[in-house]
């Protein structure tokens, strides 16, 4: 368990130290997908690296560690524990064993540290399951219709909920579908094409392990961002007028929230997104 933890520990240490330069250098820019191949990067990377723990005593073999540790009898060490037993050593080489007194085996710090990290881990993959499931739920709940055109299916509510997109599913209410169904079908769309929902599983994996990582929370808003930016570009490079499409947002932006796993058309970054259309490019 120990080892988990500071797995862990590396994992988030070297995610900051990715992630950092990004917020400071790329966030603004109008490199969408560029920006968001940095960001998977930086999770794929964040994961892998801690794996590769090099160590100077990695290149001693048996035979090294071997002559090593007589060098250090010879030098005089006087005793070596080994469980319960004492081995001591006199200076003529002879060895007597005696009975070593019991350790004391009480909860370190160590201990209730790797505690409260499975804790937390295991509270943070019990929330991402509940609302993976819930959403799933929903999709098929009070559902009026549904259609299927290459590969996407689309799930019509009567309820008033704000249109999303998981994997090859596309949920979208009855009023939204009549009063502006074109352009939010084509931006949910763009999500499945772009296979944003891989990046959120990829980013859920990541806030499990590193629950207690500020910079991992920082880093899936940012994400969320940019997918919501290369959504929008994918629609506006369809030939749909730019500013009907932002009257679109203002109009829609007082949707519910969606759910975590989803990519939804009513993201709560209105300003930032029509603020990055009216952009110049970078």
């Amino acid at each position: 368990m120990g080892t988990i933890c500071i797995y862990a520990i590396k994992s988030a240490i070297c995610l900051a130290i990715m992630y950092i330069p990004y917020m400071l250098l790329l966030r603004n820019e109008t490199f969408y997908r560029f920006n968001r191949i940095v960001l998977v990067s930086i999770l794929l990377l964040s994961l892998a690296l801690p794996m590769f723990n090099i160590s100077p005593l990695a290149f001693l073999d048996n035979t090294e560690m071997g002559e090593a540790n007589r060098a250090i009898t010879e030098v005089g060490i006087p005793m070596i524990e080994i469980g319960t037993l004492r081995a001591e050593l006199d200076y003529d080489g002879h060895q007597t064993l005696t009975n070593a007194p019991a350790q004391d085996k009480s909860i370190g710090w160590a201990e209730v540290v790797v505690a409260l990290y499975i804790a937390g881990l295991c509270v943070t993959l019990i929330i991402k399951l509940v609302q993976l499931l819930r959403m799933l739920s929903f999709m098929r709940k009070g559902c009026l219709w549904t259609s299927e055109e290459d590969g996407v299916k689309t799930y019509c509510h009567i309820r008033n909920v704000a249109p999303f997109s998981w994997m090859n599913n596309i949920v979208i209410s009855e009023s939204d579908y009549n009063e502006g169904g074109r352009e939010i079908l084509m931006h949910e769309q763009a999500h499945i094409r772009c296979g944003h929902s891989y990046d959120v599983c990829l980013v859920a994996i990541c806030e499990v392990v590193q629950w207690f990582n500020p910079f991992i929370w920082l880093l899936s808003s940012s994400l969320a961002d940019v997918h919501e930016y290369e959504a929008d570009a994918e629609v506006l490079s369809k030939g749909v007028d730019a500013r009907s499409y932002q009257m679109l947002l203002i109009k829609k932006a007082v949707g519910t929230s969606s759910y975590a796993f989803a990519n939804s058309f009513n993201h709560s970054l209105l300003k930032k997104r029509i603020t990055m259309m009216l952009k110049k490019k970078s």
